[in-house]
């Protein structure tokens, strides 16, 4: 799931993916990724400021869900520049 949206030069975005994956003993893990992004185009350069976090959908014990935003431990925040030519 990915929804933008651009203002002129400004954009936003946020993607979500959902992740499941079966083992040879037929035991089930699924994972998640997401990610926000705002961006700014100014002539030929671009800029973002985004931040990512991905993980196991479930904790340990199998049962509590472990979704969050933000992760000390697995979330990047990040600072993309670009140039288009």
């Amino acid at each position: 799931l990915a929804i933008a949206y651009n203002i002129q030069k400004f954009s936003a975005s946020i993607s979500y993916v959902h992740m499941t994956r079966w083992s040879y003993q037929n035991n089930v893990r699924e994972g998640f990724a997401l990610s926000e992004e705002l961006g700014y185009d100014w002539n030929q350069f671009s800029f973002a400021l985004g931040h990512t976090n991905s993980g196991a959908v479930l904790k340990a014990n199998g049962q509590d869900s472990n979704f969050t935003f933000v992760n000390e431990d697995d979330s990047v925040a990040y600072l993309r520049a670009g140039f288009n030519f």
